[in-house]
């Protein structure tokens, strides 16, 4: 009698929503198990044997990335991909700021343009040089800050510091990941530098914002508005947010078009059959290597 083959088990976070067919492809060559968030106590929790985390998204502040390499856990997630999305959010956002859009039509009209306003850019990936390139062509001055090498797509934009972002900006644009460096990047010292009547876009994780402080200088005036796709619980939205027409919030919904959420899931699914054909053949060859490692 032939012993039966054992299939690799792919652990499942959520749901696929659009790549139905590749998905059906994945679910021919493993076994799938399903569950919700990837916390750090899901992850103490997987077995040796786990080799591959592929995230839909950009954003792996959920993932302990430290454990999975003492793990010798691959992890991969999917940035250049949610780059236009988001950045067309962000736009989104600067109009709603800007035209006071959370108000009735004819009080929007009182807002102000973007045309010649200093746009600041704190990161330098591909959110933000997508959010560059779209700027430039609303007529904005660009600068950003950064701790990587700078981007060929930035180079008509202007490099500075990261304070200097802060003091010279009209409309301030995190694009950061969530980390220790960079929780709460924005307090009472930067809101107390910036000018008067600036604006706030945040598209990348709530926690990059003292959001305390962030309320006190929308109620003192020093902030004109603030635009939000991301919260410190997600979901969750302070009632000091909810109830200020100041504030244009969106329910994080950056990279929910199909076209985006399909492409990613995609990305992931292709992440997938490289790893379990790795598994398979049992080595680390080119069949294992994922594209966009983190």
């Amino acid at each position: 009698m032939v012993a039966a083959v054992s299939r690799p088990k792919v652990l499942l976070v959520g749901r696929i929503e659009y790549a139905f067919e590749e998905w059906a492809e994945i679910e021919k060559l493993c076994e799938v198990v399903l569950t919700g968030k990837f916390d750090d106590e899901l992850l103490e929790a997987l077995p040796e044997s786990v080799r591959y985390i592929c995230n839909i998204g950009a954003g792996v502040d959920s993932i302990d990335l430290q454990a999975c390499k003492r793990r010798g856990i691959q992890v991969s997630n999917t940035p250049s991909l949610a780059a236009d999305g988001v950045a067309e959010t962000v736009f989104f956002l600067i109009f709603g700021v800007l035209h006071r859009a959370a108000v009735p039509l004819h009080t929007a009209r009182k807002g102000t343009l973007m045309m010649n306003k200093v746009i600041g850019l704190v990161g330098s990936g591909h959110i933000a040089q997508a959010v560059a390139f779209r700027a430039r062509a609303f007529g904005m001055r660009v600068q950003y800050c950064t701790h990587s090498e700078s981007s060929p797509s930035l180079e008509n934009c202007t490099r500075t510091s990261f304070s200097e972002v802060i003091k010279a900006s009209d409309i301030i644009s995190l694009h950061v990941p969530l980390n220790d460096s960079t929780k709460n990047v924005l307090g009472k010292d930067q809101f107390d530098m910036m000018k008067p009547g600036a604006a706030i876009i945040n598209t990348a994780r709530g926690e990059v914002i003292d959001n305390a402080e962030l309320c006190r200088a929308v109620q003192s005036g020093k902030v004109w508005g603030v635009g939000l796709d991301v919260y410190e619980q997600e979901l969750h939205i302070p009632d000091e947010m909810r109830e200020d027409d100041r504030f244009f919030i969106l329910p994080h919904i950056a990279t929910r078009t199909r076209e985006i959420r399909g492409a990613m899931e995609r990305v992931v699914i292709e992440n997938l059959q490289a790893g379990i054909f790795a598994i398979r053949k049992d080595d680390g060859g080119d069949e294992g290597r994922l594209q966009n490692p983190v």
